[in-house]
């Protein structure tokens, strides 16, 4: 073998080396892989609302006098509405709906304790009783609702048009007097 084969061997035996070399050192590094799994924890949903006491439903609301078991003119009485939100991890709110009003004319209602009054059991709803229950505190209200049916207008005189208008509410069926509600809760946004 001549010495030019010699060298051109021995070239290729140093560049074979050398790429042997380089080959094992990529296939020879660390490596690692970490795995793991995410996790979520769903908020609380709590929304309850009731006559007042812990275990009575929106239909134990009873137009009731203080006095007496059925209404007539003259008579007043109260109710209670309880909105809770005892449990839940997001804030609340809520809005009471009045619909189907068949009431006498002149009966008026105010929030027990406040000096407005309305005229019918919708406008109070609408203007008072809605609200925010907070997530971290005050997850419960309670209304008490008054309630009073003058025996007559005030500022009219007996027997006039409006007046005689009660006499009227109370030809309606007795399954028919009152009104129907409903509790609305949705989550803040």
């Amino acid at each position: 073998m001549s010495s030019k084969k010699k060298s051109i061997l021995a070239i290729v035996v140093i560049i074979s080396l050398i790429l042997i070399i380089l080959a094992g050192y990529t296939f020879s590094k660390y490596f690692s892989s970490v795995t793991g799994t995410a996790t979520a924890e769903i908020a609380t949903w709590s929304f309850k609302a009731n006559a007042g006491k812990e275990n009575s439903t929106l239909s134990d609301i009873k137009l009731k006098p203080t006095n007496g078991t059925k209404i007539a003119p003259g008579t007043s009485g109260e109710f209670q509405i309880k909105v809770d939100s005892i449990g839940s991890d997001v804030d609340v709110n809520y809005r009471v709906q009045i619909s189907q009003e068949k009431l006498p004319a002149n009966m008026k209602f105010n929030i027990k304790g406040e000096t407005q009054t309305f005229s019918t059991m919708e406008a109070l709803a609408n203007s008072k009783l809605t609200g925010t229950l907070d997530s971290s505190n005050n997850q419960q209200t309670t209304y008490t609702i008054e309630w009073n049916w003058p025996y007559t207008t005030p500022g009219s005189e007996a027997n006039t048009t409006l007046d005689s208008n009660d006499m009227d509410a109370l030809e309606i069926p007795s399954s028919e007097l009152g009104f129907k509600i409903e509790v609305i809760g949705e989550q803040k946004q």
